[in-house]
């Protein structure tokens, strides 16, 4: 599972990855937040800061966000029923080797047979 925070249509969303054990896709998450652009803008008005400059925390059922600038960790206002803007499945491609190798994809991740090891991750 990875973690990042993007900038859509004003509000800041915890965009939440994680790979499918049996199929080689990604299911993306997009999660809402009570934060917006304007949590980004510098107190001197400076260039604003990015999305991933927020630092993120995973709790069993919620998150809590560290924005740039402050110096406590907020919760994000997502709750164990908060629905997910949009979830999106991406194609996790076949790994490059070279030809007469072996792939499979398996828990999660793409492997490849070697003679001498047996399946290794590829």
């Amino acid at each position: 599972m990875s973690l990042s925070c993007v900038l859509e249509k004003g509000q800041i969303l915890i965009r939440e990855t994680s790979a499918k054990f049996d199929e080689p896709e990604l299911i993306v998450w997009y999660w809402p937040t009570r934060f917006g652009r304007r949590d980004l803008e510098k107190w001197d008005g400076s260039d604003p800061y990015k999305p991933d400059d927020i630092k993120i925390h995973h709790h069993s059922t919620t998150y809590s966000l560290k924005l740039p600038g402050m110096g406590v960790w907020t919760d994000s206002g997502i709750q164990g029923n908060t629905q997910a803007v949009r979830v999106d499945i991406e194609p996790i491609p076949r790994p490059k080797v070279r030809k007469g190798i072996e792939t499979r994809f398996r828990n999660g991740r793409w492997e490849k047979y070697l003679k001498t090891k047996g399946w290794v991750a590829a």
